[in-house]
């Protein structure tokens, strides 16, 4: 990496408070800068910002910050399209913008999916978005599901 300002190759990593401001509130973090070694020009580490803003959406959630400003931050969090999460909830984009501007109240069960989908991506996990996934995959035009032998490995017993 080269310093846009300078040009120089060296640089320092250093630590640096960040805010940001949402729902009336204001959250910091401690994030990680590389700071050129000529200059003195920061660069914030990308991964580190995309991780303060999921858990800024997370804390909204979990503080009942108004639905409509959370769940537009929760999506921006997962690094989706509007068009993107209607088709995993199964609703039309119109109704995504809908539930982000405050013109509908947002769906309680979409609601909670997203939350649930930016709380996994926080601990590098994406089974709840998988499984929102998992019946499109099944029904892609063309897919045919193929036949799985299940067979019984001991005999169940009743119970008296």
């Amino acid at each position: 990496m080269r310093c846009v300002e300078c040009g120089e190759r060296k640089f320092r990593e250093k630590r640096k408070t960040e805010t940001m401001e949402a729902a009336g509130m204001r959250f910091a973090a401690e994030v990680p800068v590389d700071v050129c070694a000529k200059c003195g020009h920061e660069y914030l580490h990308g991964p580190a910002m995309v991780e303060f803003e999921r858990r800024v959406a997370v804390e909204l959630a979990r503080r009942g910050a108004p639905l409509a400003e959370t769940f537009r931050r929760l999506r921006k969090a997962l690094g989706l399209r509007a068009a993107d999460l209607a088709a995993l909830l199964e609703v039309r984009p119109e109704t995504i913008s809908r539930w982000e501007n405050g013109q509908t109240e947002v769906d309680w069960p979409s609601y909670l999916l997203t939350w649930w989908m930016v709380e996994d991506a926080l601990e590098g996990k994406s089974e709840t978005m998988d499984k929102l996934k998992a019946p499109r995959i099944a029904q892609a035009p063309g897919s045919r599901a193929k036949p799985i032998k299940v067979t019984l490995a001991a005999p169940l017993r009743r119970s008296a």
